[in-house]
């Protein structure tokens, strides 16, 4: 489902949890599709071309508990939409449409909650 996806390079400036496997960093052609992991909580997409960026939660019951992130770090044309695995019927899709916007999903093993999006000024 999607490609795997992989911490930053060994030798990168890297914070304690990108060490550990918690986050990826990707720049994304048109069409790839991701699919984060229990081991792959946070994704940060740069889009290079004006296709979609697909981007899949994983298991909701599976990921009770647990925060997952989805940032847009720098958008060329391309948007990034986020899905859920296909377990939550009130799931609704989002899309980052601008650089900088981000989503942030708590699992309650039940159902997503998106607590924190792109629109929402803290």
């Amino acid at each position: 489902m999607g490609d795997v996806l992989t911490p930053r390079p060994a030798g990168d400036t890297q914070r304690d949890s990108d060490r550990r496997g918690m986050i990826a960093y990707h720049s994304s052609a048109d069409g790839l599709t991701y699919s984060l992991t229990q081991n792959i909580r946070h994704l940060m997409v740069t889009t290079t071309s004006a296709g979609t960026v697909v981007v899949t939660l994983p298991p909701v019951a599976e990921s009770a508990g647990k925060w997952f992130t989805v940032v847009c770090d720098v958008r060329a044309t391309g948007d990034v939409t986020i899905n859920d695995y296909g377990d939550d019927a009130d799931f609704t899709s989002r899309t980052l449409d601008a650089a900088d916007e981000f989503c942030m999903f708590f699992s309650t093993g039940v159902r997503w909650l998106a607590i924190v999006t792109a629109d929402q000024v803290l």
